[in-house]
């Protein structure tokens, strides 16, 4: 049982991590400007976070009572454990805060890092692509 769990806490973490990276890329011209604008590196790390750590109570606070809910259909699997014991949901989203907030640490530092032009530069339509090469008979031989 302890090993299903690691699985699903690594699966977890890897999903919040994907999603938070996946938003950050979204936001990049966002954080250049703040950047641009005289916010440290610290200010952004810490705004990516607490977006993070604000999505998360959302989304506990939206799936407790659902797995209350859920909890009486796993009875038959659980022994000597009550679905409803307050200490496993405790432990269960304090787990859930920590491992939320590491995993949003790494796209949040390399939000903070990418340089000032790539991050204003980041939109397709003002992307500086290099052209692609003449087409034609090659008479370099």
């Amino acid at each position: 049982m302890v090993v299903f769990g690691l699985l699903a806490l690594v699966i977890g973490l890897a999903g919040v991590s994907g999603v938070v990276s996946a938003v950050v890329a979204l936001q990049i011209r966002e954080f250049g400007v703040r950047l641009a604008l005289g916010a440290s590196g610290a200010q952004v790390v810490g705004l990516v976070v607490t977006r993070t750590g604000v999505a998360v109570i959302i989304g506990a606070a939206m799936g407790l009572p659902v797995a209350a809910l859920l909890a009486r259909t796993s009875e038959a699997v659980l022994f000597n454990t009550d679905p409803l014991d307050p200490g496993i949901y405790a432990l269960v989203l304090a787990f859930l805060a920590i491992t939320s907030v590491l995993a949003s640490l790494l796209p949040a530092r390399r939000a903070a890092r990418a340089p000032h032009i790539a991050r204003l530069l980041s939109e397709r339509c003002c992307r500086i692509e290099p052209e692609d090469p003449p087409r034609g008979k090659h008479t370099g031989d």
